[in-house]
C-alpha cells in the first residue's frame, strides 16, 4: 500500500510518526477527539513556535495533516471545532477549523492587528473590516470559548516510542464489550484482527510474533527473529473468564503458512516487552495470557 493508506487507523498513526512526521524535531505526541466519532486525531508538537503543531486525522483509510500556526489551539472535544488562536509582535489570529468530509478546514478567519504599535488594534473578520466588539460576537457565534480545552498539556506529551505504544494497545469500545463474551467467538474476532506481539531482547534482537486465531479454538502463529530465523506452527486457545483472560499453547510446528489461510494484512500492534525470559518461560508453560500481549487503556 502506498505512505498513509493503512486500513487501520493505529497502523496509519504509527507509520506517520515512524516514517511522515512533519517536524524535524518533534517535541512530543498525544491524542485528541475533535469530531464525534471513536477515531482519534493526533497531535505533533513541535519543541518551537515557528515549526508549531500538526494535527494528524485518519478518514477513507488515509492520514491527512494540518499544519497550525505557532503551538497555541483549544478545541472542543467531540465538538468538531478547533480554534488555532495565537500571535506575536503585534499580529495575532483565531483560525478556527472543522473537520468536514474527512478533512480539516478552516471554517472561519478572524486577524486584529496593532501596525503602529499605538495600542489600537484593527480587527478583521473573514478579510473584512470589522470592530472589537463585532469580532468578539462573530468569533462567539462559531466558538464556545466556555466548552473549550487546551489543545495538550507540555508535561503530558508522549515521545515518538510512548506513542507507538500507546496505539498498540489501544482498545475498542466494542472489543472491551466482546471480550466478556462468555462464548468468545467476537474476542477471537478481535484477536484475529488485531494481535502481533513485537519485543527487543536485552542483546537488541528483533522477535516478531503475528498470530490469528479462529472460533473452532486453534490459532496459528508465524514468528520471526533476526537470528534464530522463522517459524510457523498451530497451537489451541480458550478463554479461561468472562473478563477475557486467554490462554493458548502450540500443538505442531513447521506448518504450511497457507493451510487456513493466514492473512498477513491484518492490522499489526507493536508491544516491547520488558522481560523477555519471563515472556519465554510463560510460553513455555503453555500459560502465555493474553494481557501478556495487549491491555485495556485505563
Amino acid at each position: 500500500l502506498p505512505y498513509g493508506t493503512l486500513p487501520n487507523w493505529r497502523d496509519a498513526f504509527i507509520e506517520y510518526i515512524q516514517y511522515g512526521t512533519e517536524i524535524e524535531n518533534p517535541w512530543g505526541y498525544c491524542l485528541i477527539y475533535l469530531d464525534d466519532n471513536d477515531i482519534p486525531e493526533l497531535v505533533e508538537v513541535s519543541n518551537s513556535e515557528a515549526e508549531g503543531v500538526v494535527i494528524v486525522n485518519y478518514a477513507d483509510g488515509e492520514t491527512k495533516t494540518t499544519n497550525l500556526w505557532r503551538r497555541g489551539f483549544t478545541y472542543i472535544e467531540r465538538g468538531n471545532l478547533l480554534n488555532n488562536g495565537n500571535g506575536n509582535m503585534g499580529y495575532y489570529y483565531d483560525k478556527i477549523y472543522s473537520i468536514v468530509d474527512g478533512e480539516m478546514k478552516d471554517i472561519a478567519m478572524g486577524e486584529y492587528e496593532d501596525e503602529e504599535n499605538s495600542g489600537t488594534f484593527d480587527y478583521k473578520w473573514n478579510g473584512k473590516s470589522v470592530s472589537e466588539s463585532e469580532y468578539e460576537s462573530k468569533f462567539a457565534e462559531i466558538y464556545d470559548e466556555s466548552k473549550a480545552v487546551e489543545g495538550f498539556n507540555n508535561e503530558a506529551l508522549m515521545s515518538a516510542e510512548e506513542m507507538i505504544d500507546e496505539l498498540g494497545y489501544i482498545y475498542d469500545e466494542t472489543s472491551e464489550i466482546t471480550s466478556r463474551d462468555k462464548t468468545g467467538e467476537e474476542f477471537a474476532e478481535y484477536l484475529r484482527n488485531y494481535i502481533v506481539g513485537t519485543w527487543k531482547e536485552k542483546e537488541s534482537a528483533i522477535f516478531e510474533r503475528t498470530l490469528q486465531f479462529y472460533d473452532d479454538g486453534t490459532y496459528y502463529c508465524k514468528e520471526s527473529h533476526d537470528f534464530m530465523g522463522d517459524a510457523e506452527y498451530w497451537g489451541t486457545w480458550k478463554v479461561t473468564s468472562e473478563d477475557g483472560d486467554v490462554y493458548f499453547k502450540s500443538e505442531t510446528t513447521k506448518v504450511e503458512a497457507d493451510a487456513k489461510n493466514f492473512d498477513f494484512g491484518l492490522a499489526k500492534k507493536i508491544i516491547k516487552y520488558n522481560d523477555i525470559d519471563e515472556t519465554r518461560e510463560k510460553i513455555q508453560n503453555g500459560k502465555f495470557e493474553i494481557d501478556d500481549i495487549c491491555r485495556k487503556a485505563d
